[in-house]
């Protein structure tokens, strides 16, 4: 059972509602896919949308959903829809890196076939180093909420969104990810911490990482 008493006002609200969805949907159904399920939750089966966190499921777990995705990727994901049918983004590296989001320079990212691209180019290992920033920033971020603004429940599950429509080496790229959890040792910084991590890379094929 499904109890929703959210209230869209508007359309911001509406893509930010659908996509908090899809992503929990996804999460389930992964479960459901790998037998995992049983080891979460019972039925009866409720769902209660809810905010700090996003979701509470039989009062015994509550799950929050975040985006790593940089909003300057959004942005230009949304501007892309209004250019012609064959222009694409161009995945520079100012554009995921850039801190405030302007429409005029996020415009020159979005490229006809016949435009030049820009002259920077990704380095060595720095798409998948640039990604685990992104994606430990959110863990942090909602580490710190967890501990001050967050209902607690028996299990506390964080999904975070981190398709960045890059092309990049996954594994190495979980590495560093790993490799920062370790570094900062949340569980000593932080009096609580989220039961589980599950890192969201292709909504579509629900492809998912748990951390």
């Amino acid at each position: 059972m499904i109890d929703s008493t959210l209230a869209i006002s508007s359309s911001n609200d509406l893509n930010d509602f659908l996509d908090e969805y899809l992503m929990l949907f996804s999460f389930l159904s992964y479960l459901k896919t790998y037998d995992l399920f049983n080891n979460y939750f019972t039925i009866p089966f409720k769902i209660k949308k809810r905010e700090s966190p996003d979701f509470k499921i039989n009062d015994t777990c509550g799950i929050e959903i975040c985006f790593a995705i940089p909003q300057s990727i959004r942005y230009a994901n949304a501007l892309s829809k209004k250019a012609s049918e064959d222009s694409f983004i161009e995945l520079d590296p100012k554009l995921i890196n850039t801190e405030n989001v302007n429409k005029k320079e996020i415009e020159k990212f979005i490229k006809e076939p016949d435009q030049e691209l820009s002259d920077e180019i990704w380095i060595g290992k720095k798409m998948e180093f640039d990604w685990a920033n992104k994606v430990f920033e959110q863990i942090l971020f909602k580490t710190y909420k967890l501990n001050s603004t967050y209902t607690i429940f028996q299990k506390n599950i964080l999904l975070i969104n981190a398709d960045f429509l890059l092309n990049r080496d996954f594994e190495t790229a979980e590495n560093f990810l790993i490799q920062k959890l370790n570094e900062n040792k949340l569980n000593k910084q932080f009096e609580i911490n989220f039961s589980e991590i599950f890192i969201i890379t292709k909504l579509k094929s629900m492809c998912i990482y748990k951390i």
